[in-house]
């Protein structure tokens, strides 16, 4: 897998939340948004497999 960099620009107060939630699952904030990324893609996936495309 490869690896890139990414820079995001967000408001504080998201800023503030993701480092409060970072912090709760004893992650950093990068692990926190992946970890976030990757529930959304498999919520995504979960659905397309309950409606398949006709």
């Amino acid at each position: 897998m490869e690896i890139t960099d990414l820079k995001i620009r967000m408001p504080a107060q998201v800023k503030d939340w993701l480092a409060a939630r970072a912090d709760e699952n004893e992650r950093s904030m990068n692990g926190e948004i992946l970890a976030i990324l990757k529930t959304v893609m498999r919520r995504k996936a979960d659905r397309r497999d309950l409606n398949p495309a006709k």
